[in-house]
C-alpha cells in the first residue's frame, strides 16, 4: 500500500491512501455482476412459481361432506357473518381462498333469494348465529345491482375507430 502524508492548512499531517482505480473499479464491476446474477435468480424463481385457480367444486365437495346441512348448493341456508375464519380453521384453506368460494357458492345457489329481513343465518355446526339486518338487505341490494350491470365493451366499430383513430 502506497500512503503519503499531507499537511493541511492547520499544519497537522492527515494520512491518506493512494487510490488503485482498476481494483476500485474492477470491485464495483463484481459486486454489480453478482446483483444481476441474483435479480436473475430472483426473477428465474418467480417466474417458476405457478399461480393455480383454486377448484371452487373441489373445495365445495370438502365442505359439503364436512356440512352437509349448511353447505348445500341445492339447499342452501344463510351463512354466519364471519364464517370464512371457522371454515379456514375446519379445512385448512385460505381466508383468501375461501372469500372467493364464498362469492361463487352465493352465485351458483340460490342463496341470494334467501336474503331477507330478519332471516336466520347458520354457523357450521347448524346452529342460529345471527339474522338478516336492514344494513344487511341495503348491501345486499346494491351488491346485486352492481352484479345485473353488464361489463361495457366497444362495439367493433367503436373499437375499430379507437385503433384507427376515427373517434
Amino acid at each position: 500500500m502506497n500512503a503519503e502524508i499531507i499537511e493541511n492548512k492547520v499544519s497537522k499531517p492527515l494520512l491518506t491512501l493512494k487510490q488503485n482505480k482498476a481494483a476500485e473499479t474492477e470491485v464495483i464491476s463484481k459486486k454489480s455482476l453478482e446483483n444481476k446474477e441474483h435479480q436473475n435468480q430472483d426473477t428465474a424463481s418467480i417466474a417458476q412459481v405457478e399461480v393455480q385457480a383454486p377448484d371452487f367444486n373441489a373445495i365445495y365437495d370438502e365442505l359439503h361432506a364436512k356440512f352437509p346441512e349448511i353447505i348445500n348448493l341445492d339447499k342452501p341456508v344463510l351463512l354466519a357473518v364471519g364464517i370464512r375464519k371457522e371454515m379456514s380453521q375446519e379445512t385448512g384453506v385460505s381466508s383468501m381462498v375461501l372469500k372467493r368460494w364464498i362469492a361463487w357458492y352465493c352465485r351458483k345457489s340460490k342463496y341470494y333469494k334467501l336474503h331477507d329481513q330478519g332471516a336466520i343465518r347458520y354457523n357450521l355446526k347448524g346452529e342460529e348465529a345471527g339474522i338478516v339486518t336492514e344494513k344487511h338487505c341495503e348491501k345486499m341490494a346494491k351488491h346485486l345491482e352492481k352484479m345485473k350491470k353488464p361489463r361495457t365493451k366497444p362495439k367493433d366499430d367503436d373499437a375499430e375507430k379507437l385503433l384507427t383513430g376515427g373517434i
